[in-house]
């Protein structure tokens, strides 16, 4: 989590970004995929890729897709370190940038390279701490779940998956995969969340 900035301490007019996040707050990412919400523990995150890992040039074509897609704030634009490398969760079969979207910003108006360390696709699938699926179709689901199947390292254990949906569309999913892929899943059924 970045601190208040000392340059902003003081003056009327703070950074919105960095007066937002209070110590002792949550560090959450929220990701939109259609109708589709994820929620990241960017914290968790940052703690996984202090393992020493290293950061790796992230693709020119990627940080223009990530950049398209998100709101850059012009006022902690000024003032971030862009020397610093950000966070690549994988979901599916996109990469999405959960710290860092701003250095990438300053990085590529620079026209310098951007550098970031990746989670692995079990990391990312921990850190998501809420999902909302809109998908009810086994169908669809079906197709999600082999994306998973494509981007994950092969493990000897089954990959633990929690599906949002209703008894019925789980047992059809089920019915829907071969059984080579039941034996790579463990799937959860969890109640459909009804929003407010």
């Amino acid at each position: 989590m970045h601190s208040k900035d000392r340059r902003t301490i003081g003056r009327a007019h703070a950074c919105k970004f960095c007066e937002a996040r209070k110590p002792g707050t949550a560090e959450v990412y929220e990701f939109r995929d259609g109708l589709d919400v994820y929620w990241f523990n960017t914290a968790q995150a940052k703690q996984i890729v202090a393992d020493g890992r290293s950061a790796s040039k992230v693709p020119e074509e990627i940080v223009q897709a990530i950049l398209r897609v998100n709101h850059v704030d012009q006022d902690h634009l000024k003032h971030v370190n862009p020397e610093s490398p950000g966070i690549l969760a994988k979901r599916y079969d996109r990469w999405i940038l959960l710290d860092g979207l701003h250095r990438a910003a300053r990085r590529l108006h620079a026209k310098e390279d951007f550098y970031a360390y990746r989670l692995s696709y079990e990391e990312s699938l921990g850190c998501i701490v809420k999902q909302e699926i809109s998908t009810t179709s086994p169908e669809a689901i079906v197709r999600r779940l082999r994306k998973v199947l494509e981007n994950a390292e092969p493990t000897a254990e089954p990959l633990d998956i929690e599906v949002e949906c209703e008894s019925a569309v789980l047992e059809e999913v089920r019915r829907l995969l071969t059984q080579e892929e039941k034996k790579l899943f463990n799937l959860r059924q969890v109640g459909r969340r009804h929003k407010k």
